[in-house]
This record gives C-alpha cells, sequence and structure tokens, in this order.
C-alpha cells in the first residue's frame, strides 16, 4: 500500500472483549508508579534551555488537565509494565490489522491518567513515529504535526496502536476512521472495562471527547503532579507545593496507550534497526522552513523547530486543522 493510500485507506481495527488477563494489573501499575507529571510539561512547546519564555503556562496553551507516564521497550521497562507491554492480545490483534506484515514489535507504552480535558490541541495517546527522530526527543503533538504535513511519509513507520481504559462513567470515546479519512468516521468507547480497540495509526483521529471538568480545573499548571495516597485510597493533584484537589480513584480516568512497530519483512526492520534510510533532524528542520514559508508564513532556519514559537504557532495554523 503506498504512503498516499495509507492515509486514506487505513486497515481494519480489531476490537477485543478482553484487553487484559488480569484487568488489575493496570491499576497496580497506575498506583505503585505514582507520582505523575502534568502532560503539559513534557509535550509543551518551548520548554528547553534555549527556549524563551512561553507567553502563558504550558497547561493552558496545550489545554492539559492531565498527568502521563512512558514506557519504552528499548529501556528495559520494570517487569509488570513489561507484562503490559508485551501482551499477547494486542500483539496477536495488531497482526490480524496488518495482514501481510511478518513482523510487530512492541514499541512504547503510554499511561495517561486523567481528571479532564478541555482540548485545545491535536491530542491522542499515541502518535506517529519516524525513522531516525527518537520520540523522546520529540514530543507527541509534534510528530502529529510531522505527519499532518505530509512531507515525511517517506521515513513514517508502520505502527499499531491497541488503546484501552479503566474508567466506566460517562463520555470519553474518541473518533476513528476505519475506512479511510474520505469515508465518514466512527465513534468508540469500551463497552466495558477491560476491552480494547486495536488498529492501524492512520486510523487514529483526536482529539478524545472529555469526560469531565472541574471547578478547579483552571488553577492547574504544567508544573502540577498527580500522586497516590496508598493508606487513604486516594488521588491528590499538587501544584507548587499546594494541594489542589483530592479523588478517589472512581474519578480518575486511566487510559492505555500500547504502540508496536510493524515491519513488512526482514529487509524493513534492517533498515529501521540499522539506520540506513533516517530522516535526520536537520533535513526534518529544512524541509518544515520551505515547506512553511512556501505557505506564507514568516519563518527563519532553525536547527530546534519544537523550541521555536514563531515555527509552533505556524505549524499549528497550517498543520493544526
Amino acid at each position: 500500500m503506498t504512503t498516499a493510500l495509507r492515509a486514506l485507506r487505513p486497515r481494519r481495527p480489531v476490537l477485543l472483549d478482553t484487553a487484559l488477563d488480569d484487568p488489575t494489573l493496570l491499576w497496580n501499575v497506575a498506583r505503585q508508579y505514582a507520582p505523575y507529571s502534568n502532560r503539559a510539561c513534557s509535550d509543551a512547546p518551548l520548554i528547553g534551555e534555549d527556549a524563551p519564555a512561553p507567553r502563558t503556562d504550558p497547561a493552558k496553551l496545550l489545554g492539559e488537565i492531565g498527568f502521563r507516564e512512558t514506557w519504552s521497550a528499548s529501556f528495559a521497562p520494570p517487569r509488570p509494565v513489561d507484562r503490559l507491554l508485551h501482551n499477547a492480545r494486542f500483539v496477536e490483534a495488531a497482526h490480524d490489522v496488518f495482514q501481510g506484515h511478518a513482523i510487530v514489535r512492541p514499541h512504547e507504552l503510554r499511561m495517561d491518567l486523567d481528571l479532564s480535558i478541555p482540548l485545545l490541541l491535536p491530542q491522542a495517546g499515541a502518535a506517529p513515529h519516524f525513522r531516525g527522530l527518537a520520540s523522546d526527543h520529540y514530543p507527541q503533538w509534534f510528530r502529529v504535526l510531522l505527519q499532518r504535513s505530509g512531507l515525511f511519509e517517506e521515513w513514517r513507520v508502520s505502527t499499531a496502536v491497541a488503546v484501552t481504559w479503566t474508567y466506566p462513567g460517562p463520555g470519553g470515546s474518541f473518533t476513528y476512521l476505519p475506512e479511510g479519512r474520505l469515508a465518514r468516521p466512527s465513534r468508540w468507547r469500551p463497552p466495558a472495562p477491560n476491552a480494547a480497540l486495536v488498529t492501524d495509526i492512520d486510523a487514529l483521529c483526536p482529539p478524545v471527547d472529555p469526560w469531565a471538568h472541574h471547578s478547579w480545573s483552571d488553577a492547574i499548571s504544567a508544573g502540577s503532579t498527580l500522586d497516590y495516597d496508598a493508606a487513604r485510597d486516594e488521588w491528590i493533584v499538587t501544584d507548587r507545593g499546594r494541594t489542589v484537589a483530592t479523588c478517589t480513584s472512581d474519578n480518575v480516568h486511566i487510559a492505555l496507550w500500547w504502540t508496536a512497530l510493524v515491519f513488512r519483512d526482514e529487509d524493513e526492520r534492517r533498515t529501521y534497526d540499522d539506520h540506513l534510510d533516517d530522516l535526520s533532524p536537520r533535513l526534518m528542520a529544512d524541509l518544515l522552513v520551505f515547506d512553511l514559508r512556501d505557505r506564507g508564513f514568516d519563518v527563519s532556519p532553525t536547527r530546534t523547530p519544537v523550541r521555536d514559537l514563531n515555527i509552533v504557532t505556524s505549524m499549528l495554523a497550517a498543520y493544526g486543522g
């Protein structure tokens, strides 16, 4: 399937009635590895030693009232996390989605713990992966915009995504595109906790619908954290050294996003592993600047576009719709 058709006609998703053999494992991992940083702390633009001071708090810019932890298969995750990462049900379903592809390699596990999501930027729990661009160097929102630009399809790696979550309350559904971007989208939310959807990342269509908005949400900044108090069995949101809110597990939405890199054969895997055709950060930056200028944006050459306020806002205007 060509890269042009891939975005228009993603592969059919697989729905799993049972995502995890032990559904308590997800909650156990969430409690064990608290505290969690606000997603805006790691995903916000303009964070870096050479970055200008943001005009507004990144949590407000990104619309984030959620918290996140990410584990990579490349860095020997803890054993309970590794059990989630190498979940045989997800791997088997990914093979079903990507028929004709010989290799499904678990790549990353992302856990989102959310209290509300105002949603200002395009967001999802999974983002595309490009040969040569380390995912821990480029935040999720930036890689989504790279994909939407259409400039980097030559280097994009086929990726399977599984999503499951625990929250039984209303809201939280998301839109996906089982028939491609030219067809009517579908909406999905787990019919029950521990169900899952496994799909081609091209079928994802963020954002996720909000399920709650609390009166204290506007007080949350990018420096906020979410911790778990085992003695009281409650979750605590702190910001700048003060407690902003406490809540029970019934009010915490945990979403697990599993991603795996998918290779058609050993040659494709070798191209990735041996860096035979990587997208260099310099070429990525040059292509972005050239395209944005061609679209009429006044941007300057840079080697770190993710930290350049002008380029970030131009990318949002050009590719964020």
